[in-house]
Formats: C-alpha cells, structure tokens, sequence
C-alpha cells in the first residue's frame, strides 16, 4: 500500500470513529485543541488523563496550517515586569470565507474570526459553546455597568444574559476562566447566554460590528488556581494581531 492509499485510509478510519486529525498542544504539553468537524474541542492534562474543558461550534471549519508564536516583552506595571508566553497557532478557513485563528499557549486558549465576510453575517459571529463537567461556577448577569456580584454557584435559566469574566471550576482543581481581550474602536463587546439552564451557551456581541475585520479574542485561562491567577494571557492577547 501507497503512501496516499494509506492517509485515504487512515482518514477514513478517523471519521468513522471520530478521532482528530487536527491537534495542537501546548509548549508544555497540558492543553490541547482539536478540530472535529465543525467544532474545536479544548482538553487539559492532569496526571497523565485528558479532561474535556470546552468545545465550540464554528461553521464550515476547514485547513489547519499551525505556526509556533512567542510573545517576549517588558510590562510598564502588572503581575510581573518581564513577560514570556509560548504557543501555537493553527488558522482554519470558515465558510464565511473568514478565516478563525486558535491558539494554545501553557496556560489557556484563545480563537478569534478574522476577515470582514466573517463579521458581517450574526450567526458567524455568534459561538455555541458548550461546558460539559464543571463542578462550581461563579458568574455575573449581564448589566450594562457591568457591576453586580459573582456568587458561587449563581441559578441561571435558558436565555439568561451573562457577562465576562466567568470562572468555571472543574474536577480535580482544575479551573477555566472565560473572557475577552483586544477589542478594537470598530468592535462591540461580546457576552454570553444560557442556551439551556446547565453547560451550553452561546457567545453573542451585543451590538452591530462596525465593518470590523476581525472579532476580539476569545480567552479562557486553563489550569490550577495558581496557574489563572499568574496568568498574562489576556495580556498578551490584547497587543498581538
């Protein structure tokens, strides 16, 4: 058998039963994003097991071309002064004719949709995500001060307006903490609703787009405690393209 005769066989094989042919891992190696048909799916690693963390709902997703990105630089104040993040970058074309970006650094994962026909149509905007097996939430409904409380474990019904940052607690301490970074002059904030009273939601902007070419970043900070609260993602995100 040929070297094509075995990738034609091997894709098969995969579709059948649903394994990935598209992965990134992290630099470190505890977060994964992988692409199944037309979803992405994060895990985290933790004693040598993969936990799912989320997955999300992207449409016509195709490609995958990876490159490694390396963010070093000097912060005027913040967590720490010198800062140094290590990640990859696979870009998947949309059926939009955009293109969706996902990266996988050491402490969390970050997708953006870039490309102007991908910002013009709402339901390319918009994200289905599901959060299958966290244990304890702490979340905000939606103000427009954006000022409320974030009580452990809030009850919240289908359609119920939510707000950023929203932290998720899983099994085995393991903790996502879901928000946004590098919002641009011509972009609305994004939120999120309850598409269901329990773990799926859907990631909305709130007002129109002005001709914007590209969407924020879409973040969630993976890892034990100690890991989200030294994290400088959202940092790094918010000064790259």
């Amino acid at each position: 058998m040929n070297r094509s005769m075995k990738r034609i066989v091997l894709a098969f094989i995969c579709a059948a039963w649903g394994i990935s042919m598209s992965a990134q891992t992290s630099p470190n190696g505890k977060l994964k994003a992988e692409k199944f048909d037309d979803h992405i799916t994060v895990s985290y690693k933790q004693n040598g097991k993969w936990q799912k963390i989320y997955t999300a709902e992207f449409k016509g997703i195709n490609g995958g071309d990876t490159r490694n990105i390396k963010d070093d630089y000097m912060m005027l104040s913040g967590k720490r002064r010198h800062c140094v993040n290590k990640g990859k970058e696979s870009a998947y074309s949309l059926q939009s004719g955009g293109v969706l970006l996902v990266r996988v650094y050491n402490d969390g994962v970050a997708f953006r949709k870039v490309g102007r026909e991908s910002m013009n149509d709402k339901s390319e905007i918009d994200v289905p995500i599901t959060i299958p097996y966290y244990i304890n939430n702490w979340m905000m409904n939606w103000t427009d001060g954006a000022e409320s409380f974030y009580p452990k474990n809030r009850s919240f019904k289908q359609g119920d307006h939510l707000s950023y940052p929203a932290l998720f607690e899983f099994p085995n301490n393991v903790f996502g903490l879901l928000t946004e970074a590098d919002i641009h002059h011509d972009q609305a904030a994004s939120s999120f609703y309850s598409l269901d009273g329990k773990n799926k939601f859907n990631i909305v902007h709130d007002k129109n787009e002005q001709n914007a070419k590209q969407s924020s970043w879409k973040v969630m900070i993976i890892g034990q405690m100690s890991d989200v609260v030294e994290s400088t993602l959202v940092t790094i995100t918010a000064r790259t393209t």
